[in-house]
């Protein structure tokens, strides 16, 4: 009897055992703490000079915002403008947390990923003794974030989606290009009054007047201040040659107030030297006598754009740049003779340039239908530039095009070559 007793309590002190361990196990539903304490009783987001953010080991890899002379910068991103609203709710939602603690221990970061490898680190440096704060896993109810200081060892369970609250999704890696302010020109559509369109030497002067009124009693009508004047685009000044195409100017006035970059470039290779090589602007003026001009590059298939005033440039995707800075052949009316060997290729630029033309060699003639069209071709600038007979504006194709008329004149020439040797 006395063995039986024995047996029974030590199975009931082997039950009770591993109870008391799974508790220690499960902290997040066994250590609750009654009350709420400030995650860092030091942080002061008016004293905080710059931010570090980080995944895990990755301190190489993560995003350095550094607070400039008027506004938050990426310092590892060629200092470009941060996004402003980004980093005010980074500091917002973590400025003042509080949270409740859930387990205290190394033992139990990693159950809450909050190890140095596995948790979100963000170190916040300047005035004062600022935090080192690492943010793991969500709470069970996806409302609720772990926290911990790097220098402590409690784990608090704070109750807001942190993540959420800094606007970072999936797995929380933080990206250098997610940081970046991307609107490029932030610009009030209803203030644009005059645009500059200019390209390799010629200018398209666009500016906003009032519509004219069809009718005198319509016109007496806007006389009166309540209601609104009407107002439309007009080209005041252009080389005459070709009529632009008005709805384009549309499309210049929307990616003036909307454009979007694609990542910050090193100014240091993309410097004041390779933005001259294109002479391409678009100058936007507004109500306010404020002035912005934007330059063009192109380079490997790639577009880039500066501003007056600053050193950053930035890459931008092609259907950015088409809408800021549409080639010739789309922003202007040009009509050119239909000739097979010039399908599939677009006018990408022109000039007026009598000089030029009259020293060019007739190379080609292409026969289409009962026509016969003289051309000429040279080739610079990575472009095809083609005079036609007794024409003396010089259009610009892509660089392939002269490629496959010389190859098409060689092989000719090879074929008559042998048809003559036989």
């Amino acid at each position: 009897m006395k063995n039986k007793q024995i047996l029974i309590a030590l199975i009931v002190f082997f039950v009770l055992f591993v109870i008391y361990f799974t508790a220690l196990r499960k902290p997040e539903k066994s250590t609750v703490v009654v009350g709420y304490q400030p995650v860092s009783k030091e942080f002061s987001a008016k004293n905080v000079r710059k931010i570090e953010l980080y995944k895990g080991n990755d301190k190489k890899d993560g995003v350095i915002l550094q607070k400039g002379t008027n506004d938050w910068v990426v310092e590892n991103s060629f200092q470009a403008p941060a996004h402003y609203d980004k980093v005010q709710r980074l500091l917002d939602a973590l400025g003042d947390i509080e949270g409740k603690i859930r387990a205290t221990g190394k033992e139990f970061f990693r159950d809450f990923h909050l190890s140095e490898e596995k948790a979100l680190h963000i170190i916040f440096t300047g005035e004062g003794a600022l935090p080192h704060i690492l943010i793991g896993k969500r709470g069970e109810d996806n409302m609720s974030t772990f926290v911990r200081l790097a220098d402590k060892d409690d784990i608090l369970i704070v109750d807001k989606d942190l993540y959420r609250e800094m606007e970072m999704w999936g797995d929380t890696v933080p990206k250098v290009d997610d940081w970046i302010q991307k609107q490029f020109l932030n610009l009030d559509k209803e203030l644009i009054r005059e645009i500059t369109y200019h390209r390799n030497g010629k200018d398209f002067l666009f500016t906003m007047q009032e519509k004219e009124s069809e009718e005198k009693g319509e016109h007496e009508a806007h006389k009166n201040e309540d209601i609104k004047k009407e107002h439309e685009w007009k080209l005041t000044s252009w080389d005459k040659v070709f009529e632009p195409h008005e709805s384009k100017i549309s499309d210049i006035v929307s990616a003036a107030s909307s454009l979007w970059i694609e990542k910050a470039v090193d100014p240091e290779v993309y410097n004041e030297d390779y933005f001259k090589h294109t002479d391409t602007t678009v100058t936007i003026s507004t109500s306010d006598n404020r002035k912005y001009t934007v330059h063009l590059a192109d380079k490997d298939g790639s577009s880039y754009v500066k501003k007056d005033g600053t050193s950053n440039v930035y890459k931008i995707l092609t259907y950015e740049r088409k809408r800021l800075f549409p080639d010739m052949g789309e922003f202007l009316k040009i009509e050119l003779p239909k000739i097979k060997e010039l399908e599939g290729h677009e006018v990408l630029d022109y000039r007026v340039d009598p000089d030029w033309a009259g020293k060019q060699i007739v190379s080609r003639k292409l026969e289409e239908t009962d026509k016969t069209v003289k051309i000429s071709y040279d080739r610079e600038d990575d472009k095809t530039w083609i005079r036609f007979d007794n024409n003396n504006t010089v259009f610009a194709f892509d660089k392939k095009l002269s490629e496959e008329l010389s190859s098409e004149k060689n092989e000719n020439e090879n074929e008559n070559g042998t048809e003559h040797q036989e």
